[in-house]
């Protein structure tokens, strides 16, 4: 097949395919090197024939318009030699799904601002008339500092077949990401490989962080207020539950 890549191969003149990341529903997902800007880079290829390809191509320019720091940008898009590949900048840091499962659940204030920055990521990309698509927990990336870096901007929903993400989606998701920072589970609209939130009679359960102190949960309470801003069509305190 025309995605059977290999290590130490080259797309287009410059990106050598360093390690396999991961491999599912016909598409694999590299860590290569830009030999032009000699830098690391993040790079999706599926088959050019694919259903998907002209969805990833039309993700791939969506997303590039939206610059903010905390969104890993596209860098490329290219079809060539039967294959179609998007070509995103490198981060680094653990996902908050890995965060959760392997450490356990997040302290209320940890999670209260790592959601908000999150947010107000978000909130800038839907100011430029963008939504990410499928924002779970396997696509926000915290490193050593604490700094957060969003991936797989409309590009992560292309490439499972979705169809363009409304603004609705994201804000449910931005909820569902501070309920899994403070349980380990999940209950946004995405899907995710964290264990999905049980619930009670339709509903979720509040999180059970046990006592503490009122600067924690007025934490909380701005994290609750920067979701709200993050919409530009409606509030989202619906998507989140916090405890009190």
């Amino acid at each position: 097949m025309a995605t059977s890549t290999r290590s130490g191969d080259v797309l287009a003149g410059r990106y050598r395919l360093i390690d396999l990341l991961s491999e599912s529903g016909g598409g694999r997902f590299w860590r290569a090197h830009d030999a032009v800007l000699e830098r690391f880079v993040a790079l999706h290829v599926i088959d050019v024939d694919d259903p998907r390809a002209p969805g990833l191509v039309e993700a791939a320019r969506t997303s590039a318009g939206v610059l903010d720091p905390r969104i890993l940008r596209v860098l490329d898009a290219e079809q060539e030699d039967g294959r179609c590949f998007v070509v995103n900048e490198w981060g680094t840091g653990t996902s908050l799904d890995i965060l959760v499962t392997h450490a356990g659940p997040l302290g209320p204030r940890r999670a209260a601002w790592l959601v908000a920055d999150v947010a107000d990521a978000i909130a800038h990309a839907h100011q430029a008339g963008v939504t990410h698509g499928r924002l779970n927990p396997e696509n926000v990336l915290v490193d050593r500092y604490g700094a957060v870096r969003i991936i797989g901007m409309c590009v992560d929903a292309a490439l499972h077949g979705l169809a363009p993400g409304d603004t609705q989606t994201d804000l449910e998701d931005l909820g569902g990401l501070l309920y899994c920072a403070l349980t380990g589970v999940w209950p946004g609209p995405s899907g995710s490989i964290v264990p999905a939130a049980p619930r009670e009679n339709g509903r979720l359960p509040q999180p059970a962080t046990g006592p503490r102190r009122r600067t924690e949960a007025a934490r909380l309470g701005l994290a609750r207020v920067r979701l709200h801003q993050a919409s530009t069509a409606g509030a989202c305190s619906a998507a989140a539950t916090t405890p009190t």
